[in-house]
């Protein structure tokens, strides 16, 4: 979706960095190398939290407190205490994802400008 838009984006196996579970050491540390060096990169962070993968939680959590968009395309999944206080905001579908990047010049731009009444409402998991 982020290519459709033409928004730069960045993920380890554009670079061929692909783990499998028995991946060896040696290419485990160069994916996390090279994945913390593009978050140090990187202005704004969209993670897809459909999984709730271990990874995208930790770089969410390390991002922090640069701009995070959570998105999911799970209906009516929200976010724990943590996720939903640190985000930005938080997308649930595509429609709702588009309608944040629309607004994403102001938020690299401005982010402590980035306000409520642009955010969209997160709802945490009980």
């Amino acid at each position: 979706m982020l290519t459709k838009l033409n928004i730069p984006n960045y993920a380890t196996y554009y670079d061929g960095i692909v783990l499998e579970k028995d991946s060896p050491p040696k290419r485990q540390g160069k994916a996390f190398r090279m994945n913390l060096g593009e978050l140090h990169y990187c202005q704004v962070m969209v993670a897809v939290i459909d999984d709730f993968n271990p990874g995208t939680m930790w770089e969410m959590g390390h991002f922090y407190p640069k701009p995070v968009i959570a998105y999911t395309s799970m209906p009516n999944r929200g976010l724990n205490v943590m996720l939903a206080e640190s985000v930005y905001a938080f997308a649930n579908g595509k429609k709702e994802l588009t309608e944040i990047l629309s607004q994403l010049d102001e938020l690299i731009l401005h982010p402590s400008k980035f306000t409520e009444s642009l955010r969209l409402k997160v709802k945490t998991e009980r």
